[in-house]
């Protein structure tokens, strides 16, 4: 069947302004202590191999890096000068290595915990309205630090030019934010400044112990150019995504509910797949639904649970990942969702319209459902979430997520220091979910656990998202995938060759 595409970057900066936007805040044992400093300085810390630079174990949360860039081999960063261990130096050269990024140099004896800054007045841009929970959080911060934060509000397609502006007025806003879109474009053109030196084991995130926040090495490792973290990320530094599900329509075929066969380790592609088909049978309403409204669907997901990433991230080094085996497997069943007589959606019977038991979205989807007039009270009443379903064939246990996130202190910033205390701050607030008004308790506890253990793909160079949207368009229209991966391997590697030279 076919099916209506809206290709996945352009429906989450769609949303950016109201849901993935205010959604801003959104690894395993606590960081020993042990050589953080020394491992991150030498260029030790490797995002491929999963180990975070105080030698804890931690997830690595995806591959990929993005977008446009200057200099000649693409390479972006350079390397940390040093001053007892703690950067210094400044990173410069012709040579695409981020020439000219100025590398932090913490004050003597700065704790980041509890610092003060009186008189500091930290810029920060944003881009959209301000929930009652962050607005306290800043609040709070400034009454512990004695600075104050200035908002400097701007459209979200306008974020880069508003920083470059600052920059070239030697006026530069001091926090900025990376989407993966920007990233690594913004580091290649010396927008940002490594943060490595702020990257002690004291600050690193235990995930026993969530509430009292930290830096996310493993989400960082995603903000890695040249063995420089170039922004702070949180535990909740995630636009997280789920499966919503009709109770009432699985209950009304007989079918096991979703959490139920996630807790009994049985809720997979195949069980899936099994219920939307058997609700499709049955001919009332879709299995399943491209997004709440027919239209969007997050297609990319599928490729994510099969345990691959269209794009891979080796050394700085992009590269199209097209001959993977899983990435294969993960189109192919996209395809038995969207494709033939076996297929379980179609364009015109949404979620949204109670015309679909189940779709992939994010959590600030409930928003909508929950507020919207036109979404009928059978669905409002009856929907609930459950983790999205993984491939039988990927053990990895990492869980598909949308856009990461980090916070980046911008190149040239007088306030380096204030702006990395605000960042470690901030990473124990949730942010601003304002979603959670809608989920129960029982609900939150639920999918609390899905930000810790990501996978993440970043695929925006050049125009590489637009053409991946069209990709998966062409697989739901039943095209051949070896075909269609044949003739965009070489289209998509020249995106990611422009972006980096």
């Amino acid at each position: 069947m076919k099916k209506a595409l809206v290709i996945l970057l352009t429906a989450c900066m769609l949303l950016s302004i109201t849901a993935c936007g205010p959604s801003e805040e959104n690894a395993s044992s606590a960081a020993s202590g042990s050589s953080t400093m020394e491992n991150i300085e030498s260029g030790d810390a490797d995002a491929e191999s999963g180990t975070d630079v105080s030698g804890t174990q931690q997830q690595t949360s995806g591959s990929g890096a993005s977008s446009t860039a200057d200099g000649n081999d693409g390479q972006g960063g350079g390397t940390t000068g040093g001053n007892d261990g703690q950067g210094g130096g400044t990173t410069g050269g012709n040579d695409g290595q981020g020439g000219g990024t100025t590398t932090p140099n913490p004050s003597t004896g700065l704790d980041l915990r509890t610092a003060k800054f009186p008189g500091v007045t930290l810029k920060r841009i944003v881009w959209y309205d301000l929930s009652d929970e962050e607005k306290q959080m800043v609040k709070d911060w400034e009454a512990k630090t004695g600075a104050k934060v200035q908002d400097i509000k701007v459209n979200y397609e306008n974020i880069q030019d508003r920083l470059k502006q600052s920059i070239a007025a030697k006026d530069p806003i001091d926090l900025g934010f990376l989407y993966g879109a920007f990233f690594p474009t913004d580091v290649i053109a010396n927008m940002y400044q490594p943060v490595n030196a702020y990257l002690k084991s004291e600050y690193l995130l235990d995930t026993n112990k969530i509430s009292e926040g930290g830096f996310d090495l493993a989400k960082m490792d995603a903000y890695k150019w040249k063995n420089n973290y170039y922004g702070f990320s949180s535990y909740w530094d995630v636009d997280m995504l789920v499966l919503f599900y009709r109770k009432d329509v699985f209950s009304d075929y007989g079918l096991k509910d979703p959490n139920e066969l996630a807790k009994a380790g049985n809720w997979n592609w195949d069980t899936f797949y099994e219920a939307a088909s058997t609700i499709q049978k049955g001919g009332e309403i879709n299995g399943y639904s491209n997004g709440p409204d027919g239209k969007g669907g997050h297609q990319n997901v599928w490729v994510l649970s099969a345990g691959s990433t269209p794009v891979t991230n080796s050394s700085t080094k992009p590269t199209v990942n097209f001959g993977d085996t899983k990435l294969r497997e993960g189109m192919e069943f996209y395809q038995k969702l969207s494709y033939g007589a076996g297929a379980v959606l179609s364009d015109d019977m949404a979620f949204q319209d109670g015309k679909a038991a189940t779709f992939i979205g994010g959590l600030y989807d409930v928003t909508k459902l929950m507020t919207s007039s036109s979404v009928p009270d059978r669905v409002k009443k009856n929907w609930d979430i459950a983790p999205i379903p993984l491939s039988k064939n990927n053990k990895s246990g990492k869980y598909p997520t949308d856009w990461l996130k980090a916070t980046g202190i911008v190149n040239g910033s007088k306030n380096q220091d204030a702006a990395a205390s605000f960042a470690l701050f901030k990473s124990k607030y949730k942010g601003d979910n304002q979603y959670d008004e809608y989920f129960t308790s029982a609900q939150i506890s639920r999918y609390e656990p899905f930000f810790k253990n990501i996978t993440y793909a970043n695929y925006a160079y050049g125009t590489i998202i637009t053409k991946y949207g069209q990709l998966f368009q062409q697989i739901a229209d039943g095209g051949d995938i070896t075909q269609i991966l044949n003739a965009n391997k070489s289209v998509f590697q020249s995106e990611i060759d422009k972006t980096i030279r």
